[in-house]
C-alpha cells in the first residue's frame, strides 16, 4: 500500500504505466501503450516476437525477473536486455543447439520497476509459472539495498508526517545482516520453485558500475569509484548469488557492466544511462554475453565456471569499444 501511495504522488512516466497488485503490490498495466513502454496483456513488457500460439513443444521460452535493469527504464522499443537477448537466441548459432524438436525461443520480459526481491518471489509463485518456462533468469536485488529502504521511510516521513512512528534506530540504519538473509531467503525460494517447476534457474548480478559522479576513463578514479555504498552493498548480494550457484550447482552469468566482481572495464560509462541501468548499446554487449553463457546452458553446462569460461566480462581492463 506504501509503495502505491508514493508512486501516486510521484508520478514519473515509467509510475504511469503501474496499477495496483495484489500479489506484489503493484505491476504493468496491461495493454498500456506510453512509448517507448508499451505492455502486452499479460502485463509485461513487449519483445520483438510472440510465440505463445506455438506448442510448448515448439518454443524454448525463457523468463526474465527482475527491476528497472530488466525491464528496460533507460532502454527503447525492442532495445532492453530481454529483446535484444531473444534477437540474438534467433540466429541460425543459438537455434541449432535447442533441444530436440524446439526451433523457436521466447523471452518474456518480467521485469518491473522497483521490484525488489520480495516481490520477484510473489511475482514468480503468482504469474511466471503458470506460463511453464523452460529458463528462469533471476536478475533482482537492487531494491533490496538498505539504502533504498531507508529512502522510502524517509519518503513516507515525507508524505505522511506523524502518521508513522519512525524512529532513526539501528534498525533504521538496518543492519545489513538482516537485509543480507531475507535477500537469501528469497533467492533460495526462487529456486527451489523454478527447480521443482522443471525450469533451469540462472543467477544474474543486475548492472553497477560505482558511483556516477566520480566516473570517468581514469583506471584510479574508476577503481576508487567502487569504495562507495552502493558498491559495498552490491558485493554482499552478488557473494549471496555466487554461494547459491555453487550450493545448488546451477548457473551464475557474469556481464560486463558487474565493475564492484569482475576486473576493470575501459570506457564503461558509454555504455551506461545510470549506475545501474544499461544504454541501449550497454544493453546489447550485456545480452550478447548472456547468450552465449545461455548457449552453455542449453548444452547442459551449470557450473559457474565453466559458463562464464572464456567470457568477455572476466577480460581485465577490456576495451568496451572493441
Amino acid at each position: 500500500i506504501i509503495d502505491e501511495q508514493i508512486f501516486e504522488l510521484m508520478g514519473s512516466s515509467k509510475e504511469n504505466i503501474l496499477r495496483s497488485s495484489r500479489c506484489c503490490g503493484f505491476e504493468p498495466i496491461p495493454n498500456k501503450v506510453q512509448p517507448p513502454f508499451i505492455i502486452d496483456d499479460r502485463g509485461f513488457r513487449v519483445t520483438p516476437f510472440d510465440h505463445r500460439k506455438k506448442t510448448n513443444n515448439e518454443v524454448y521460452k525463457i523468463v526474465m525477473i527482475g527491476d528497472s535493469g530488466i525491464f528496460g527504464d533507460s532502454n527503447g522499443i525492442f532495445l532492453d536486455i530481454p529483446s535484444y537477448l531473444e534477437f540474438l537466441l534467433h540466429l541460425p548459432k543459438f537455434q541449432s543447439k535447442l533441444p530436440k524438436g524446439m526451433k523457436l525461443v521466447d523471452v518474456i520480459n518480467a521485469g518491473v520497476h522497483g521490484y525488489s526481491s520480495d516481490q520477484s518471489l510473489s511475482q514468480l509463485k503468482s504469474k511466471i509459472l503458470k506460463m511453464n518456462p523452460n529458463m528462469i533468469i533471476i536478475s533482482v536485488g537492487k531494491n533490496d539495498r538498505p539504502i533504498i529502504n531507508n529512502f522510502f521511510k524517509i519518503i513516507i516521513k515525507k508524505i505522511f508526517g506523524g502518521k508513522f512512528n519512525i524512529k532513526n534506530t539501528k534498525t533504521e540504519i538496518e543492519p545489513s545482516v538482516v537485509v543480507y538473509n531475507k535477500y537469501e531467503k528469497n533467492i533460495r525460494a526462487m529456486i527451489d520453485i523454478s527447480i521443482e517447476a522443471g525450469a533451469v534457474p540462472v543467477l544474474v548480478p543486475w548492472s553497477h558500475v560505482g558511483s556516477k559522479k566520480r566516473r570517468s576513463n581514469s583506471t584510479q578514479e574508476q577503481t576508487e569509484s567502487y569504495s562507495d555504498t552502493l558498491a559495498i552493498n552490491y558485493k554482499g548480494f552478488a557473494n549471496i548469488l555466487e554461494k547459491m550457484s555453487r550450493e545448488y550447482n546451477i548457473p551464475f552469468i557474469y556481464t560486463p557492466f558487474q565493475l564492484p566482481i569482475i576486473p576493470l572495464k575501459i570506457h564503461f560509462n558509454e555504455f551506461m544511462s545510470s549506475v545501474s541501468h544499461v544504454n541501449n548499446y550497454g544493453s546489447k554487449i550485456a545480452s550478447y554475453i548472456l547468450a552465449n553463457g545461455i548457449l552453455k546452458i542449453i548444452n547442459g553446462i551449470k557450473s559457474l565456471d565453466r559458463v562464464n569460461k572464456g567470457s568477455y566480462a572476466l577480460i581485465p581492463n577490456l576495451d568496451l569499444f572493441d
